[in-house]
């Protein structure tokens, strides 16, 4: 079983990246016109870019996979470089809780996810990723 986004959020993404994707065909339909001035052409261009970019970024960020997989045999964490599989009887614990993420002049409470390890089980995690639950080490993944 693959974890993944929400569907609702997948068809937001796919949507908004639709529209913005129309808009830049306006936007070239404005390059071609032949009464255009030059300063008008490299407008429409500049924002054409602009408004691709957005709708990749939409795109990427709506359809990619959460960074965690649950199977019958255990976990797979991918973070980054980081990935690493977890059996079931490794794993002592699979905590979600509300952590404070630091924004521009506020703070707001987003989910996260931390794999507890039994005993003598061997991370190897990035010092980015390192966490503690109730004073043992942990796994944290952002949801």
């Amino acid at each position: 079983m693959y974890l993944r986004r929400p569907v609702g959020s997948r068809v937001f993404a796919v949507v908004v990246a639709a529209l913005l994707l129309g808009s830049v065909g306006y936007l070239f339909s404005l390059q071609s016109t032949v009464r255009a001035s030059m300063s008008g052409r490299l407008c429409a261009g500049v924002l054409s870019l602009i408004v691709l970019l957005t709708a990749a970024s939409f795109l990427h960020h709506g359809l990619q996979r959460f960074q965690v997989d649950v199977d019958r045999h255990g976990w797979t964490v991918r973070i980054g470089r980081y990935r690493r599989d977890l059996r079931w009887a490794e794993v002592s614990a699979v905590v979600v809780k509300n952590r404070q993420i630091e924004g521009r002049g506020h703070r707001r409470a987003g989910p996260a996810l931390y794999l507890v390890p039994e005993l003598g089980v061997s991370l190897n995690v990035p010092s980015d990723l390192r966490a503690t639950v109730d004073g043992r080490p942990a796994i944290g993944c952002s949801t």
